[in-house]
């Protein structure tokens, strides 16, 4: 202790004062030591804080500290993302399920209305795997953006094939009269909905341009989950 009191004596002598008091409290029983990291990477910031708390509380034994800044609040953050994520999902898709169940009081149609924007999330999810793209802030909460866009292409295919079906009772006829129909104002409208987000990858914060760029991946692939699987599935929903 009169170790360091001696060297904090002589960088109050020979340094800024200035520089002195943003790091030592006037009492001087607190330092506030800066660490700065070369990377913004969270997998090199992940590793860095778990170390950095496991040593600090090795080295200091009982006297108090606190672990704090940006790189700290980021950790704490994105460690609740992935579960955040997961449980979103799941509670989209059955409040989607419960919805349409409600409209067209069919079970098996309510899932398959839910399927093509869920393979749409799951393909772009496994897209960013295979690029190695980390989960940020944009990454996080798109999903939930992509299903309540595009869970608008099946509701309106399956309303439509429910009306053509109850018509002339034939499954492939349904179908083509479905795409010709419905089908050219739900492409329309995909592509509106993906031009319009794709706005946002000029975006010069990165957020709001992986949001742009995900919901747009994600709403154009449920319109071909809508067209190609979910019109083959209907076969086996007759009523």
């Amino acid at each position: 202790v009169q170790q360091n009191a001696q060297y904090l004596f002589l960088y109050r002598l020979s340094g800024d004062p200035i520089t002195f008091d943003e790091v030592v409290d006037s009492s001087q029983r607190y330092l506030n030591v800066r660490l700065f990291l070369k990377k913004g990477s969270y997998r090199v910031n992940r590793e860095f804080i778990q170390w950095l708390e496991n040593n600090t509380q090795k080295s200091l034994g009982s006297y108090a500290y606190k672990i704090g800044g940006e790189s700290y609040v980021t950790y704490n953050w994105m460690e609740t993302v992935g579960q955040s994520v997961i449980f979103s999902i799941i509670f989209m898709t059955v409040v989607v399920i419960f919805i349409g169940y409600l409209g067209i009081r069919s079970l098996g149609a309510a899932v398959l209305m839910s399927l093509p924007v869920n393979t749409g999330i799951f393909m772009t999810y496994a897209t960013m795997g295979y690029f190695d793209i980390t989960i940020g802030l944009g990454a996080s909460i798109f999903a939930s953006i992509a299903i309540g866009v595009g869970i608008d292409f099946a509701i309106h295919f399956v309303m439509r094939y429910r009306y053509e079906f109850e018509r002339c009772e034939q499954y492939k006829q349904s179908v083509y009269n479905t795409l010709m129909g419905s089908g050219k104002l739900i492409f329309f409208n995909a592509c509106i909905i993906t031009l319009g987000f794709l706005v946002l990858v000029f975006a010069q914060t990165q957020p709001p341009a992986q949001i742009g760029l995900f919901v747009a991946i994600t709403v154009f692939t449920s319109l071909l989950m809508t067209y190609f699987i979910l019109g083959y599935m209907l076969r086996f929903v007759k009523r």
